[in-house]
């Protein structure tokens, strides 16, 4: 009983945690640093903590400058040198796929969290003020993850309810939001609001 009780709990905490963090991706715009064409769109799409960890990596990216070491018909490699903390110079390479179109990066950090890192930024932005490459958004970090379709482990949609429940949530909370703020002038429309509200969770 003790652990069905302690089990809930931490359940219904990180529901609370879940929604508070949906709340702020659709209500509040995170602070961008940079002009950069690149951060403002990721600004759009990216959850509000991956957006922070990205901004993170787009900033230490302006201080590195990638230069080209070898080419042949199918490859580029080019390097960054990096200096994490000021301590040892450290060189990454990047190897670029002509035929593919596709740019990887020796540090891994991309297989490994699933955010582009500086090396592959500063790669990009050797070429201009360009936005981010799908091939280096993962769509798990996206905001837009948590309403996509649903699939069973057979492949197939599930659809009704358990599809739309998190849309619904988003919906929600936005219209929420928007009515807290609309009847605040209002005392009287407020305590009427309020009354409705705990009739429904009562």
């Amino acid at each position: 009983m003790d652990f069905i009780l302690r089990f809930n709990r931490a359940l219904a905490h990180q529901r609370h945690k879940d929604l508070s963090a949906n709340h702020v991706d659709i209500n509040e715009k995170p602070v961008l640093k940079l002009p950069l064409e690149m951060e403002k769109q990721m600004a759009e799409i990216y959850t509000r903590r991956i957006f922070y960890k990205f901004q993170d990596e787009l900033w230490h990216s302006l201080v590195t400058m990638p230069q080209i070491v070898n080419e042949n018909d199918t490859l580029k490699m080019y390097t960054v040198q990096s200096c994490p903390n000021g301590g040892v110079p450290r060189f990454r390479e990047i190897p670029y796929d002509k035929v593919l179109d596709y740019a990887s990066c020796n540090c891994k950090k991309f297989e490994r969290e699933g955010i582009p890192c500086r090396h592959i930024l500063a790669f990009l932005q050797f070429f201009g003020d360009i936005p981010l490459l799908n091939q280096c958004i993962m769509k798990k970090w996206t905001r837009a993850a948590k309403s996509q379709i649903i699939y069973d482990k057979e492949g197939l949609e599930i659809s009704g309810k358990c599809s739309s429940m998190l849309t619904w949530r988003s919906k929600l909370f936005k219209l929420f939001s928007e009515l807290v703020d609309n009847i605040m002038l209002n005392e009287e429309a407020a305590v009427i609001v309020n009354d409705a509200l705990q009739s429904l969770v009562d």
